[in-house]
């Protein structure tokens, strides 16, 4: 029984010294080291980006889309079968 009071002691102490630091770099979140160059590479890439979506959406709507338009008939009638 002493045995594992000691071995539970034990898990507690590591896991209450250990959380601090876990958490601390939680909150900082992870770190990353650029350049400048690489800071200005990745504007321009996300300027190019954005103007290629903006682009996209002011060009003029495409014509509607009827895709069972093959299935039926160009006669008018309705035949019903």
């Amino acid at each position: 029984m002493r045995k594992l009071a000691t071995t539970t002691l034990m898990i507690v102490l590591a896991a209450a010294i250990a959380a601090p630091p876990a958490l601390a770099q939680q909150k900082q979140g992870p770190r990353t080291s650029r350049s400048d160059a690489q800071k200005r590479e990745d504007a321009e890439v996300d300027k190019a980006y954005q103007n290629a979506i903006r682009g996209s959406r002011d060009s003029k709507p495409a014509a509607p889309v009827d895709p069972w338009g093959n299935v039926r008939s160009t006669s008018g009638t309705n035949d019903k079968r």
